[in-house]
């Protein structure tokens, strides 16, 4: 997904589409989000290392990093405008149409792995200490 940024945001340079301050601010808004993935990602890494995983701790990573996925790919359409929704294979396609099919596969994300409900339970009752829902 960062590679995916950075080829929009490369396109929106490329066309003037960054002139326009609403895409500064989405794609800024992208960057921070993606950026705080990145760190989640590596301190669960080290977590790992170190055998401190916690299964909170790993829910809530995959929780913000496939929302954060569905949320960047969204600000990411919205930037390319209605090229972005146009399939893999078709001529006028950008970035070969790998952001349209990003729109179909990511919520498929929020199953795998665990459904994010199931695990946003598990952070609240067994990270945060809070007490199961009826």
């Amino acid at each position: 997904m960062i590679q995916l940024w950075e080829q929009v945001l490369r396109w929106a340079k490329d066309t003037g589409v960054i002139d326009k301050p609403w895409v500064q601010q989405e794609m800024a808004r992208a960057h921070a989000e993606l950026e705080a993935m990145r760190l989640m990602n590596w301190k669960m890494t080290t977590a790992v290392a170190e055998g401190a995983l916690t299964g909170a701790t790993a829910g809530a990573v995959k929780v913000y990093g496939t929302e954060t996925h569905i949320a960047v790919q969204r600000t990411l359409t919205q930037v390319l405008g209605a090229a972005g929704r146009i399939r893999p294979g078709s001529p006028a396609s950008v970035l070969g149409g790998q952001i349209e099919q990003l729109s179909r596969q990511g919520i498929v994300n929020t199953f795998g792995g665990g459904v994010n409900e199931v695990l946003r339970d598990m952070v609240a009752t067994q990270g945060l200490g809070l007490p199961r829902g009826r």
